[in-house]
């Protein structure tokens, strides 16, 4: 392999070198501020060489991005993070969309929460009467409001360290592999709903990262492109109660250095 087509910071945290992959749950003290300015430089050096056709981010809140664009010479171009009606992300969009950067979407069917409280997406009422009404899935909704479904075919290194040098943090894990994302994250074999989830991020401008091996669920993905949700759909699902599902309370928190929600995103709904 030559080069890859996007390579992505997954985490704005560094973890500490423990002798292999990092362990889970983590610990707040096994996590080390990351050099955004030298990892990022280093990035840029990837695409220079050829190495990398476009570089990005993942996990970034608007906070994370301002200190990447306050240095880049090369602005990111995606960043890759949960997004699906139960998690719009509504300002880190605004932002991006100022901003040039595109963002992709991971987990747009949602997610099983790591607390077991269930998929908020496709456990949703509301999808559900959009799909009843549209005789469509739920899944299928959701992803017209993330569009373009133009898919970052990324084959990043999985568990990759940054590179040691001036104003690096030695051994930081800095990127991940999108199709790790995709293989835990996007499951498509959730009937009956998928469907209006999909087209409702389609709608949104934004790439949606979706997977499934079964050619029969891959077709209906791409069922979502002849209709539209009408604007009381999109009233109705603006009104979804916002819960993420990737938390990883165990190494970030909401008022911590290392936090993966921006304090003027939608509030959580607690449960």
């Amino acid at each position: 392999m030559e080069y890859v087509d996007l390579y992505l910071i997954h985490w704005p945290v560094c973890l500490r070198p423990a002798g292999g992959p990092p362990k889970f749950p983590n610990r707040k003290e096994d996590a080390v501020p990351l050099d955004v300015a030298g990892v990022w430089r280093a990035m840029e050096e990837c695409q220079r060489l050829g190495l990398a056709r476009a570089i990005g981010v993942s996990n970034f809140t608007t906070r994370h991005l301002d200190k990447v664009l306050a240095i880049a010479a090369v602005p990111p171009a995606v960043n890759q993070v949960e997004l699906n009606p139960a998690w719009q992300q509504r300002t880190l969009r605004a932002y991006c969309a100022d901003r040039g950067v595109h963002v992709a979407a991971y987990s747009p069917l949602g997610g099983q929460n790591w607390d077991g409280r269930g998929n908020a997406v496709l456990d949703s009422e509301v999808l559900a009467e959009i799909a009843r009404a549209r005789g469509k899935t739920v899944a299928q909704v959701s992803v017209t409001l993330a569009a373009g479904c133009v898919f970052w075919r990324a084959v990043a290194v999985s568990w990759t360290f940054a590179p040691a040098g001036e104003g690096l943090v030695d051994h930081a894990f800095v990127v991940y592999c999108l199709v790790c994302h995709t293989i835990l994250f996007s499951f498509a074999f959730v009937f009956p709903y998928y469907q209006v989830a999909l087209r409702w991020i389609h709608e949104q401008g934004v790439t949606c990262i979706v997977k499934s091996y079964n050619r029969e669920r891959l077709k209906q993905n791409l069922e979502i492109f002849d209709w539209e949700l009408t604007d009381d759909d999109r009233l109705k699902i603006s009104h979804i109660p916002q819960r993420k599902v990737v938390e990883a309370s165990g190494l970030f928190s909401q008022e911590g250095e290392f936090t993966s929600v921006d304090p003027a995103e939608l509030n959580i709904v607690e449960e």
